[in-house]
């Protein structure tokens, strides 16, 4: 299934009530092979494209000379986001919207603050 094409869309569901036990399972096991397949096809070009970035950033760092710069010792770090190809590891720090704060997180309830204190 290519999603640009407009040619190749969702099929209609059945009418249900026309399905058989055998029927429906069979159904649902050629859809999900189908999933399988579009997520194996999404997972190799999410591959592709760390490389690639890998590759662009390696460039960028080095002045933009030509060349492969990437490392393919070090293609599990690329692909894992762990590294640039011509770098030490630089793990991703987790985007958050909440402030940093030293005090440890725990689910008691603040009794530090509020009405009287």
């Amino acid at each position: 299934m290519d999603p640009s094409n407009p040619k190749d869309e969702l099929e209609a569901l059945p009418d249900f009530g026309s399905l058989s036990d055998d029927d429906l399972k069979s159904l649902i096991d050629r859809l999900e092979r189908a999933e399988n397949d579009v997520s194996f096809r999404r997972r190799l070009l999410q591959g592709r494209i760390d490389i690639l970035r890998a590759e662009r950033t390696a460039r960028l760092q080095s002045g933009g000379r030509g060349g492969s710069n990437v490392d393919l010792g070090r293609l599990t770090d690329i692909l894992a986001s762990r590294a640039t190809p011509d770098s030490g590891l630089r793990p991703e720090e987790p985007e958050t919207d909440e402030p940093e704060t030293d005090e440890p997180e725990t689910d008691e309830p603040d009794t530090t603050s509020g009405p009287g204190r």
